[in-house]
């Protein structure tokens, strides 16, 4: 992902608070082995940038000061990060898959429950110990991609903030609800499971029929 997406950039960065936060936990082996997987990341990364700067006179291309389009643009943008929290609606589009339709009040009242669901799973995983150290790993990256994100989409001209750019955002974060889940405990985490998936598949096929036309 460092040689296609500058987000990915940000996910490097996440690394480092996860390392010491094993360092606190006094897992100091681990904490080595991710701090090789951060420093061949970021040397990996300064290569890209570089060639990009060789090839385009750019490390990341031209920043353009942002414009938001009107205040209902930013708000927009704000709104997409929760729709796309459930596997029901898409931020840019007003139906699901083309023939079930939501209107926004219950978009918002959908997502809204669902992610209140989803930290509880969280919290609980969190509290038991259950796949612990992941899931703060998977926490810690998905809350720090999405708020270098935000700041990315503040200080300079980047499209909406739709599922596309918000795409490592929600790998980590659903990635934190999965493991949070204990697998013996079947068939209900089948299910929680089988949602998750539903919701990156349904959005991915949203940003396809999105941007590209299926017709002949």
């Amino acid at each position: 992902m460092v040689t296609t997406k500058y987000s990915s950039l940000f996910i490097i960065v996440s690394i480092l608070p996860f390392c010491l936060y094993l360092f606190v936990k006094k897992n100091k082996e681990k904490a080595k082995d991710y701090l090789i997987i951060f420093f061949s990341g970021f040397m990996l990364a300064i290569m890209y940038l570089l060639l990009n700067k060789l090839n385009t006179g750019e490390l990341m291309g031209v920043r353009l000061a942002p414009d938001f389009g009107g205040k209902f643009n930013l708000r927009l943008s704000l709104s997409f990060i929760l729709f796309n929290l459930n596997p029901f609606f898409h931020g840019k589009q007003s139906n699901l898959l083309g023939f079930i339709t939501f209107g926004w009040q219950i978009a918002y009242i959908i997502s809204i429950l669902l992610t209140i669901i989803l930290f509880y799973l969280i919290k609980k995983s969190l509290l038991t110990g259950y796949n612990h150290e992941m899931v703060v790993f998977c926490l810690i990256s998905s809350l720090i991609v999405l708020g270098l994100t935000i700041y990315s989409y503040l200080t300079t001209r980047i499209d909406l903030l739709d599922f596309r750019l918000l795409l490592p955002f929600y790998f980590f974060f659903f990635s934190s609800v999965i493991f949070s889940i204990q697998s013996y405990k079947a068939p209900r985490n089948v299910i929680l499971i089988i949602i998750l998936s539903l919701s990156i598949i349904i959005n991915f096929f949203s940003i396809i029929t999105s941007h590209y036309s299926l017709n002949p």
